[in-house]
C-alpha cells in the first residue's frame, strides 16, 4: 500500500512534534518533511513533492 506524503508546517516546533505523532501513528500516512515558516514550507513543498500539506494560517 503506498502511504499519503504529508509535509507539516507550523512555526511551533511543539506542534510539528505532536502532529508528526499522530500522521506517523497512522498506517496510511508518511511525514516527510517539516517546516518552520512559509519560506521554508514553499521550498520544501517544491523539493519533496508531498501529497498534502499541513499547516497552521495566522490572520493579521
Amino acid at each position: 500500500m503506498e502511504r499519503i506524503q504529508v509535509l507539516l508546517v507550523d512555526d511551533d516546533p511543539l506542534v510539528r512534534h505532536a502532529l508528526r505523532f499522530f500522521v506517523d501513528g497512522a498506517v496510511d500516512l508518511c511525514v516527510v518533511g517539516e517546516a518552520g515558516d512559509g519560506e521554508a514550507a514553499v521550498s520544501l513543498a517544491r523539493e519533496l513533492g508531498p501529497d498534502v500539506i499541513l499547516m497552521d494560517q495566522q490572520v493579521r
